[in-house]
């Protein structure tokens, strides 16, 4: 396996419908796609989505950062067997020591492509080479964007019809219709639903507390980065005060694995939600598991909004290979892109059901990206020879 050439390219996809919580509405994903093509023809492809109030970068700083620091670094790179690969990637930070500490989204992209190059030239699933699967079906949530609840109950509909038994609300600041999504999710769904909700860093900590003495109430199971990233130091008395009721979920605050360890070693958090893309790609996302397992801290899998079946791929790698995720969020495809870069999207079916065995190819990430499809995403291209 010898590199020969590298691209980056920045892709830009319409939403079917926008989406909304706290910190932004969205109708539409702008990503990077890092490509890596092998002297055998062989190509990988690796995706991220830069989210500057989660990690911290733009698509603009990704691309910096892997025509800076990346590409110059894969120069004259050939490995004997995906062995080497891997043992050449969990020493990343030796390799390329000037890469920004938070440069987490520009390492996914980066680490997904050579795991998907080298499982399909050395013919083996990035699930066989990361420890094998666990599981081979997941069940995934419904999500619900902060809408008002009329919207909300049409939605909810929808995914009653799809045979849901999980979903995540997004909350925050409108106190009142909040409660009444809440409420509408239980009525529409059924006494056996499972409700979590999302309020992307809402509160401070005596507005957290109240608010969420009034869900457990209702009967929220978790509740997903309640506070802002600022008041870290504040998370385990939340913990502490709503220990008995739900789960406490980390996403903003836990995107390196420096973020996983103070959380777990200072029981910060009792949920960590696993983004691929936010926690610098599936080794990453692996140590955190192992650091929350170690603590008793369980883990969930989350997705970007506007993840294409790359990164949907990469996220079901991680559910199959852990195996003890308790929610599952991601596979939306076609259902809410316009576009993807495959002919079929990794998307759930009924009930948020999701198989391993769905995605296309059986080595790499699983997925053959279409180079047609990918142009026709194409903002901006820029390429360089390795």
């Amino acid at each position: 396996m010898e590199i020969k050439t590298c691209r980056i390219h920045q892709i830009a996809i319409p939403f079917t419908t926008s989406f909304k919580h706290s910190l932004a509405e969205t109708t539409g994903v702008r990503s990077i796609v890092f490509e890596v093509e092998l002297q055998s023809g062989t190509r990988g492809y690796g995706e991220c989505v830069p989210r500057s109030y989660v990690t911290g970068e733009t698509v603009g700083s990704v691309m910096d950062g892997l025509a800076e620091h990346i590409i110059p670094g894969l120069t004259h790179l050939s490995f004997a067997s995906w062995q080497e690969v891997l043992g050449w990637l969990k020493e990343f930070k030796r390799h390329f020591p000037n890469l920004p500490y938070r440069a987490l989204c520009t390492r996914t992209a980066f680490e997904l492509a050579m795991l998907d190059a080298a499982g399909k030239e050395f013919g083996v699933h990035a699930a066989s080479m990361l420890g094998g699967k666990k599981k081979e079906s997941l069940k995934y949530s419904a999500i619900i964007s902060a809408e008002k609840p009329e919207k909300v109950k049409s939605l909810l509909s929808i995914y009653k019809e799809a045979q849901f038994s999980e979903v995540k609300i997004k909350v925050g600041h409108h106190e009142e219709n909040d409660t009444e999504n809440i409420l509408l999710a239980r009525e529409i769904l059924g006494a056996k639903a499972s409700i979590r909700v999302d309020a992307n860093a809402s509160w401070d900590l005596p507005e957290a507390k109240r608010r969420l003495q009034s869900m457990a109430k209702l009967g929220v199971v978790s509740c997903e980065q309640p506070m802002p990233v600022s008041l870290k130091e504040s998370y385990p008395a939340l913990c502490e005060f709503v220990s008995e009721s739900m789960y406490i979920a980390i996403d903003e605050s836990l995107c390196s694995i420096e973020d996983g360890r103070w959380f777990a070693e200072n029981r910060g958090a009792t949920l960590f939600n696993l983004r691929v893309s936010k926690n610098g790609g599936l080794l990453s996302a692996l140590e955190l598991w192992e650091i929350a397992g170690n603590h008793g801290i369980a883990c969930q899998l989350g997705a970007q909004v506007g993840e294409t079946s790359l990164l949907s791929a990469a996220g079901r790698t991680l559910a199959s290979i852990t195996g003890d995720l308790i929610f599952h969020e991601g596979s939306f495809g076609r259902y809410l892109l316009k576009n993807d870069l495959t002919e079929t999207s990794v998307e759930f079916g009924i009930g948020g059901i999701g198989y391993m065995n769905e995605l296309e190819d059986s080595f790499g990430l699983g997925v053959d990206v279409n180079p047609d499809l990918l142009e026709e995403m194409v903002m901006t291209q820029a390429e360089e020879v390795a």
